[in-house]
């Protein structure tokens, strides 16, 4: 449907649904069928908080309202139908679920809360961005290349999880773990390195704090990201259909 739209009205962005497109309240009494429309709902979710970070890196290189409102809009939507997800889920927990069962339903709560956990880090990073703009700060070229090394690190850990969470490859989601790894070195260089630009006063003391706090988004972003793909592999039947 976004795809004909998008055709209808080119270069106009849609407006992310606000409410759950796979929840059917019909399947509550059928446990098992219901957690799988939960998992669909969980990677619509992942993916827009993607493109969350996509558009938020797009903003810090380009002064475009525009993209704000994509971001919130999309921010919006993660926390409405998280709220969803949350009360389909309570619904299904008050049925006679089995131990396996349970166990995907609590592992799928926990990615719900980190979904919207890791797309409220992305919106504070923006908000950073903007009171960078606001005093009419810059980062210096050394700086914007780590963060755009950190930045690509964080969205390849997205791909990895996505794509493990769409094609039930437990290869990929094993691979986020070896990811934040390397995001966790990454940041430590980082953080080094930017303690000796502020040393030697090649760093103004606001435009320090922006970056530090954008680091530190970022990485939360990684941790957030291999706790759900932990949480993926804790569910023995993950493999979410394509149908």
């Amino acid at each position: 449907l976004e795809k004909m739209v998008l055709k209808i009205i080119p270069g106009k962005d849609v407006t992310v649904p606000k409410n759950a497109l796979y929840l059917d309240n019909r399947l509550i009494d059928t446990p098992a069928l219901a957690l799988e429309q939960v998992k669909k709902e969980l990677l619509r979710l992942t993916r827009i908080a993607q493109t969350m970070l996509d558009l938020t890196f797009e903003r810090l290189h380009k002064k475009d309202m525009n993209i704000e409102k994509k971001i919130l809009d999309r921010e919006a939507a993660v926390d409405s139908v998280t709220e969803d997800i949350i009360r389909y889920l309570t619904k299904i927990s008050q049925k006679s679920l089995g131990q396996r069962l349970s166990n995907k339903l609590t592992n799928l709560l926990h990615i719900a809360y980190d979904v919207e956990r890791a797309a409220d880090h992305v919106e504070s990073i923006l908000y950073l961005v903007l009171i960078k703009e606001e005093n009419n700060s810059s980062f210096s070229e050394v700086a914007s290349e780590e963060l755009e090394l950190l930045y690509n690190r964080v969205n390849s850990l997205f791909n990895s999880l996505i794509a493990g969470m769409e094609n039930g490859n437990i290869k990929k989601l094993k691979q986020c773990e070896k990811i934040e790894s390397e995001i966790d070195i990454l940041v430590k260089e980082i953080r080094n390195n930017h303690l000796k630009r502020l040393q030697k006063g090649e760093c103004q003391p606001l435009t320090g704090v922006v970056f530090s706090d954008i680091v530190m988004h970022l990485e939360r972003v990684g941790d957030l990201l291999h706790g759900i793909s932990r949480n993926l592999l804790n569910i023995k039947e993950f493999k979410i259909s394509k149908k």
